[in-house]
């Protein structure tokens, strides 16, 4: 019996995100892999540690298969107004973006674009909340979800020159 290993430390969370306009994602594909380059800054924000997740749930309706793709990110409010600016809101729900994660156990990923699709299935806005907290010693946070849906998982990534 085979027994799979991974370089990869077994611990979930997404680490670092930025965030990039999607036409600005110069991509190639081979083997699995995307290496890609981006023009201009990206939107980032310092995140909570242990808040942030990627989740992809694959499914098969007719023969046909989806993945979709949910990127929830958690910031301090005070860190977060980049993503309440509305210009951020409204690129986002109209245009997408497209997400470098950097994943708490090592890995880096392409969310919203893809070798089916490029640019064409990027994240999208699902919703963004901004909460209080209940307790005095609680940190107000904004929490940004992304959503989008593709024919396949996303890429690891690697960003040398194209």
């Amino acid at each position: 019996m085979e027994t799979a290993t991974t370089d990869y430390k077994p611990v979930g969370g997404v680490a670092r995100a930025v965030l990039y306009r999607p036409e600005a994602c110069n991509a190639a594909f081979a083997d699995g892999v995307c290496t890609a380059s981006f023009d201009g800054e990206g939107v980032e924000v310092a995140l909570i540690d242990e808040c942030s997740s990627f989740e992809e749930v694959a499914a098969c309706d007719s023969g046909r298969i989806s993945v979709v793709h949910t990127l929830s990110l958690v910031a301090s409010r005070n860190d977060a107004d980049l993503w309440l600016a509305p210009q951020f809101v409204a690129d986002a729900v109209r245009r997408g973006v497209v997400a470098d994660l950097t994943l708490n156990d090592g890995r880096r990923l392409i969310a919203g674009f893809s070798a089916d699709f490029a640019d064409e299935q990027p994240l999208r806005l699902l919703s963004l909340r901004s909460a209080s907290g209940e307790r005095l010693a609680q940190t107000p946070t904004v929490t940004l979800t992304l959503r989008s849906e593709d024919t396949a998982g996303a890429s690891p990534l690697n960003t040398t020159a194209l």
